[in-house]
């Protein structure tokens, strides 16, 4: 679960080579692995979380206001070998959730290097499927995700 406010979800992440074949997850929280990254020195909670239409093995973040949370020097560092980037996310409030998705790669020095992609999540389950190969840093120019060092989730301030 994030709770962004006062708004609660719940989240699987992936990387897929197509809908339905292979993938990987970016975090593998079945195997036992938290995010390792918050902003705001370890205020946002973790904790697996059962969920019926998610799985047994689900993660709840308690996100604290105004922060985020990833995975720095993740296994998972070459996403071009993948076509998407995907997640399944349950948002039990009756309000839109906004968050972001930042990308870093080794060729980001600053913000117009990354890759900032807006979420806008609606109430209920939700699957977000972003294909890797639309994923372009915020001046447009294309990224490097041949090398991913940073990942994480921001709520809107």
């Amino acid at each position: 679960m994030l709770r962004v406010h006062n708004a609660t979800v719940l989240l699987v992440f992936v990387l897929s080579t197509a809908w339905g074949e292979e993938s990987r997850p970016l975090l593998n929280v079945k195997g036992g692995q938290l995010p390792n990254d918050t902003s705001q020195d370890n205020q946002t909670k973790f904790s697996v979380h059962h969920h019926p239409a998610l799985g047994p093995k689900t993660l709840k973040v308690d996100f604290a206001k105004g922060d985020t949370f990833g995975v720095k020097g993740g296994r998972e560092n070459n996403w071009q070998a993948f076509q998407a980037v995907e997640f399944n996310v349950v948002n039990p409030t009756e309000k839109d959730v906004e968050l972001t998705l930042t990308i870093r790669h080794r060729k980001s020095t600053n913000f117009n290097t990354r890759v900032d992609r807006p979420l806008t999540l609606k109430p209920g389950k939700t699957a977000v499927h972003l294909k890797i190969s639309e994923l372009k840093n915020n001046n447009g120019s294309a990224a490097d995700l041949s090398e991913v060092t940073h990942w994480y989730l921001a709520t809107q301030p």
